[in-house]
């Protein structure tokens, strides 16, 4: 259990946690709060890089006050991620 005491528990069926569970191979950071990997679906931009949380949220309608701290970490950890692996270049 972490600060924000949030724990990761695999849901069946879910594309994230077999990622995370099954396909370890492909992250490229992981911490006690979230992990990152890259996506095979690039559309518009040379690389596509997806930073999950390892707590479910269903989608951004339903976050809570207390999830805040685990997206601002997200943010924060996906900022330093694309600055390590692209120094210089621009992203969103």
């Amino acid at each position: 259990m972490n600060k924000y005491k949030f724990e990761f528990n695999i849901k069946e069926g879910c594309v994230f946690c077999n990622i995370y569970s099954k396909q370890k191979h492909k992250i490229l950071y992981e911490d006690k709060l979230c992990f990152a990997f890259y996506d095979k679906k690039k559309k518009s931009s040379k690389e596509h890089i997806l930073v999950c949380p390892i707590t479910h949220i269903k989608n951004p309608h339903t976050v809570v006050e207390s999830e805040i701290p685990l997206l601002l970490h997200i943010e924060n950890v996906a900022q330093a991620l694309l600055k390590k692996m692209f120094p210089g270049d621009k992203y969103r």
